[in-house]
């Protein structure tokens, strides 16, 4: 599968925007969104997680295009 850029969706160039607990994720910590290279059909997300998140259940949120995720999908955090 061809590289991706920081903050795009493969295969479209589409913007992406992710927040996690209410705090946007920096373009340059957003390494990949899009089909995954091993499973058809899944789509995946990698990202660094902002520092500064508080240990439990995080909002997890994504933008692309315009369109939104509906709610309801978390990330367990604990440090």
């Amino acid at each position: 599968m061809p590289g991706v850029a920081p903050g795009r969706i493969a295969p479209t160039a589409a913007k992406v925007k992710v927040t996690v607990g209410g705090i946007e994720v920096p373009e340059q910590d957003i390494y990949y969104a899009g089909a995954s290279p091993t499973t058809p059909g899944l789509y995946q997300l990698n990202v660094r997680l902002p520092a500064g998140l508080p240990d439990g259940d995080q909002a997890v949120a994504l933008q692309v295009a315009g369109e939104s995720t509906p709610a309801g999908a978390y990330i367990t955090v604990e440090q």
